[in-house]
């Protein structure tokens, strides 16, 4: 087998020069370019307006923070009065003697200061054996008053005092 032989090259270029060659491209080639810039362009746009719609809308830091405010607005501006302290009445001795048993039913109001007022009896018989031990022990009781939009008022409030010889 012989060597194969390799021609060196007739006219070689000793310095460099630079030549600008203009082709013309046919419609096929500039077409996907063409379409390529132009999703480009509009993907561009679109992300320009998430950036925008993003701007406008709240952040979840905000919306956290307004959600208590209505809550707050919605809660109650009325609450009851609350009894704080109380005495029972004490079983009188009279009746206990006599072995009378009974449910009495008081009415009274409280004031803006939480203290009992106006004391009202239901009309029961032999009531008067326990009206004073009651009467007694409610004006001792103290209350946090009544609110409505956020002011103290006046509130009426029931109770039925069981005084029975065997509990």
């Amino acid at each position: 087998m012989q060597p194969l032989a390799i021609a060196a090259p007739q006219n070689q270029i000793t310095s460099p020069s630079i030549r600008t060659v203009k082709f013309k491209t046919p419609a096929a080639v500039t077409k996907p370019y063409q379409e390529v810039n132009k999703l480009a362009q509009q993907s561009e746009l679109y992300q320009a307006s998430q950036t925008v719609r993003a701007e406008k809308k709240p952040s979840l830091k905000a919306i956290e923070i307004r959600q208590p405010k209505q809550k707050a607005l919605q809660a109650p501006s009325s609450f009851d009065a609350k009894l704080i302290n109380s005495i029972n009445p004490v079983y009188p001795s009279l009746a206990k003697r006599r072995g009378i048993e009974m449910d009495v039913k008081v009415d009274f109001i409280i004031d803006r200061d939480g203290k009992v007022k106006d004391i009202n009896f239901a009309r029961q018989s032999k009531l008067s054996y326990f009206k004073s031990a009651i009467r007694s022990a409610i004006r001792q009781w103290r209350f946090s008053p009544a609110t409505k939009n956020n002011r103290k008022v006046e509130s009426k409030m029931s109770k039925i005092f069981s005084f029975s010889l065997y509990t």
